[in-house]
């Protein structure tokens, strides 16, 4: 299933150039994969891209970016969601190896779009985050498994993510006190003493 929020598309012309490999002039490379894409859809949305690509780095003159330590699962979704406003969501059988969660990975999105500053995928992985379900015991414990992430991979000048987290967290509090998922939310208010905080302010200003 493919997740995605806003009426943002490239025409259609551009979108089968992409998928066909025609008049491509970037390669970004991640792993054993290699993506032919074009500078003008990534680097007008990128400052980050749009630098490494004009001021003399070496990516500039060999017209190739190497994302491999970003990882498949999140570098693939951040060109498709370059070309299309959207990113395929959570698969626990495709992901399983990166990623326990679709929190886990919607926070690894949003991280990846502050690092690269690409505010139309940190804008998608915020709501996807947002839309997450934690309906069941496992989702749960995937939404605190995410904690960690959405705390160490954003500054704390940006709140949205931690925000929306906390919001999460509002609702039906008791849910985090199960014994399903106890220990690890215990876990994790010790190791992500920020998050500690941020919930006792949060709950307090809503009693």
């Amino acid at each position: 299933m493919s997740s995605h929020i806003f009426p943002f598309v490239f025409p259609a012309a551009i979108q089968k150039a992409y998928e066909a490999g025609l008049y491509t002039d970037l390669k970004i490379i991640c792993g054993n994969s290699e993506f032919m894409v074009h500078k003008i859809i990534v680097c007008s949305q990128s400052k980050v891209f749009h630098a490494t690509c004009s001021n003399g780095f070496m990516e500039s003159s060999t017209n190739t970016i190497d994302l491999t330590a970003d990882g498949i699962s999140l570098v693939s979704r951040m060109i498709h969601c370059l070309y299309h406003g959207t990113y395929a969501d959570f698969d626990a059988i495709e992901d399983a190896q990166d990623w326990k969660s679709g929190y886990q990975l919607h926070a690894g999105m949003y991280a990846l779009g502050d690092k690269y500053d690409l505010s139309v995928l940190k804008d998608t992985a915020l709501v996807n985050f947002k839309l997450a379900t934690k309906a069941k015991p496992k989702d749960r414990l995937g939404l605190i498994e995410s904690i960690p992430i959405v705390y160490s991979s954003t500054p704390d000048s940006d709140r949205n993510l931690r925000d929306a987290a906390l919001v999460k967290f509002k609702t039906y509090p008791s849910h985090f006190l199960h014994n399903d998922v106890k220990a690890s939310f215990q876990k994790v208010l010790l190791e992500v003493p920020d998050f500690s905080w941020d919930l006792h302010q949060y709950w307090m200003s809503v009693a």
